[in-house]
């Protein structure tokens, strides 16, 4: 039951929903650059797709140049600027197709390095008076990684008679309404990374197909959307780690209204000698009205997270 209690703890007052995400995002990345890349010199998967479909988009770019050609001497609006400007519409996506590997890979790569460079900055940010902080200031773990000094206190308030064994009842049983919600969050942020990941693998593996559509609306053709999309999909991860980081802190910062309602006024885990644990205030941030605003809050960050194509296309102006 104190087991219980401690995972309770630290996935809803712990920032475990945004560590726990990282931790498959940090995967669903290595995964990602190995099917572009390859292992050990190889090409990847989506590195033989460009390979395949290579022909395939060179004749469709020749094609689509015939047809505007063809389209504009139809309607006697071809003239000699024109088709300058489309010999070199021709030329430009020519030198993409040639080059799309590399374009590609590149564009990963950057997705990558600016979501390594949000969780190297983020990961730097632990407030005083946390879960983590409070972790942290007691280093050692027992043998399923849980902090000793915390299980110690839990097994001494939680464990022993029938009146502990009441209390620790009394607040599992919403805790665990709690943890299933939880779980249901990280459900969502783990659907929504790997969605987005294979989003990225299939935009990689038709990009030749869909890179020829370069001869329309300028920066609005097909093909510089597809190039967008790209982009987008690929910083779409690290804008469901900032929501995951940023709502844990904005919660860190509302714990202190949550704590007020206990009446003691102090830190779930840096009262008295700012180490110590406010047994009162985890009493209640684990009972049903104590729950409420930190479920809230990973609530919203996760229908955030389902919404953060959008953003990311927003970002790239998709």
């Amino acid at each position: 039951m104190v087991g219980l209690i401690y995972q309770i703890l630290e996935l809803v007052l712990g920032g475990g929903l945004a560590n726990s995400v990282r931790g498959w995002m940090d995967k669903v990345w290595e995964v990602l650059q190995n099917l572009f890349n390859g292992t050990n010199g190889g090409s990847g998967i989506v590195g033989d797709g460009y390979s395949a479909f290579s022909a395939v988009g060179a004749s469709l770019l020749i094609l689509y140049f015939f047809m505007e050609i063809t389209s504009k001497a139809s309607m006697d609006l071809l003239t000699f600027e024109k088709l300058v400007v489309l010999c070199i519409k021709f030329l430009v996506a020519f030198m993409i197709i040639l080059n799309l590997k590399t374009i590609m890979n590149g564009m990963l790569e950057l997705g990558k390095g600016i979501y390594d460079l949000a969780a190297k900055g983020m990961s730097n940010t632990t407030n005083e008076n946390t879960f983590e902080w409070y972790t942290n200031k007691h280093p050692e773990t027992d043998e399923k990684g849980r902090c000793v000094d915390l299980m110690n206190v839990l097994e001494e308030q939680y464990s022993g008679g029938i009146s502990e064994f009441i209390n620790a009842l009394s607040i599992i049983i919403p805790g665990l309404l709690g943890y299933l919600i939880m779980f249901a969050c990280k459900f969502v942020c783990y659907f929504t990374t790997t969605k987005n990941a294979l989003d990225v693998c299939v935009r990689g593996w038709m990009a030749p197909i869909a890179i020829p559509q370069l001869f329309e609306d300028g920066q609005r053709s097909a093909g510089v959307r597809y190039i967008k999309g790209f982009l987008a999909a690929t910083l779409e991860m690290t804008i469901i780690f900032l929501t995951l980081k940023l709502s844990a802190q904005f919660a860190t910062g509302l714990q202190e209204a949550l704590d007020g309602l206990t009446g003691a006024g102090e830190a779930l885990f840096g009262s008295g000698y700012q180490g110590d644990i406010n047994i009162g205030a985890i009493d209640y941030a684990l009972s049903a009205g104590g729950l409420l605003p930190s479920l809230l809050i990973n609530v919203v960050a996760t229908g955030m997270v389902a919404g953060a194509g959008k953003v990311a296309h927003d970002v790239v102006g998709g």
